[in-house]
């Protein structure tokens, strides 16, 4: 299944050499291959006349689909994406139940600080992959496990939650929340509401601490790079078992982020006496609002995402670079070296001095 980037032309045109390229290919390697789409990206393809005669494309090399029943995300072999990160959290988040298929992930974004691979590169990825298919012996990619985490509702609380997008507050749609998957963070805020929100968090079962201020910050190592960054909480290497826990502006001078191991149960509860509104956010957009009494728990799944690399990539290294090059991580002039020079006293032969 593809996801690209939505709303930019160059990106559309590179999705049809995209697709270019895998039939080509496909007839090469002699594999029936169906790809999915959105059927907003769909009608855009069917629309493009002109590109679609320019790349020798037709309307029958995409297909379109709606809703993504559990029977249809389970038949996904891959997910290819164009675009950035924001791109492949879309899609992660079209797979939120505990299958996702493998992604194939293109930079065609503004950071694409998880993107494995440039667009230029896609005729030798694809070219690799379709061999791995046919060949059972080839073995030029690898995957790189990327921990999730579970959301699900404390006991006796509601799982039919009314669901808002955006900054939109007045219309919302229902979904089920029974292990819900994200791949950044769950993020709990005081929503429009001007108080410091209440919560109690609870680890393994034992309550842990109270927490006072603008709210607080569950993140995988992978999100450690992404709202959990810009709170100040500690950046983790993406491979890294574990959950980081930051707080937001906190009513305390003691509150600092924690690293709690990937095994940890979170709960974190709305008290019955709060003062002011509680809101949980799954991965930067899905948002509900938290009852008095309700509680939400938080888990490492066991069921991570794959992101298709290259077999021979050092993953550290490639998390290292992307460091620098995105956030410029502790890059400095370096410490010009001491001069010496020797003293003039014959006394103190074979002393220096530095200028």
């Amino acid at each position: 299944m593809v996801f690209i980037k939505p709303w930019d032309e160059s990106v559309f045109e590179n999705f049809m050499v995209f697709m270019q390229t895998c039939k080509t290919l496909m007839e090469e390697y002699e594999l029936p291959i169906d790809f999915y789409a959105a059927f907003e990206l769909v009608d855009e393809f069917k629309k493009a006349k002109d590109l679609k005669k320019k790349y020798g494309l037709d309307d029958s090399d995409l297909n379109g689909v709606g809703k993504l029943t559990r029977e249809f995300q389970m038949s996904v072999n891959f997910i290819i994406t164009l675009g950035g990160d924001g791109t492949i959290l879309w899609a992660s988040k079209q797979f939120s139940c505990f299958y996702v298929p493998p992604l194939i992930t293109f930079d065609q974004g503004s950071l694409g600080f998880m993107c494995n691979f440039v667009f230029s590169d896609h005729p030798e990825i694809i070219r690799n992959l379709f061999e791995q298919m046919t060949d059972k012996e080839s073995n030029k990619l690898g995957l790189d496990s990327r921990m999730r985490l579970k959301v699900s509702m404390g006991e006796g609380g509601n799982n039919v939650r009314q669901i808002f997008r955006g900054e939109n507050l007045k219309t919302s749609s229902e979904l089920i929340l029974d292990e819900f998957h994200v791949l950044n963070e769950v993020m709990i805020d005081r929503g429009p509401s001007p108080v410091q929100v209440q919560l109690d968090l609870y680890i393994d079962g034992n309550k842990f601490t109270s927490i006072n201020g603008d709210g607080i910050i569950i993140s995988t190592p992978t999100g450690s790079t992404a709202y959990n960054l810009s709170a100040g909480g500690s950046i983790v290497q993406a491979n890294t078992p574990c959950i980081c826990l930051t707080p937001l502006a906190p009513h305390s001078l003691s509150f600092r982020p924690l690293i709690l191991p990937a095994s940890a149960v979170i709960q974190l509860k709305k008290p019955v006496d709060g003062r002011s509104q509680a809101w949980v956010s799954l991965d930067g957009a899905t948002r509900f609002r938290l009852q008095e009494g309700e509680s939400i728990e938080v888990q490492g799944s066991v069921h991570p995402l794959q992101m298709v690399t290259l077999k021979n990539d050092n993953l550290t290294d490639l998390w290292a670079q992307r460091l620098r090059k995105h956030f410029s991580w502790n890059i400095r002039e370096s410490n010009k070296p001491l001069q010496k020079r020797k003293q003039e006293n014959p006394s103190d032969a074979g002393l220096y001095s530095y200028k």
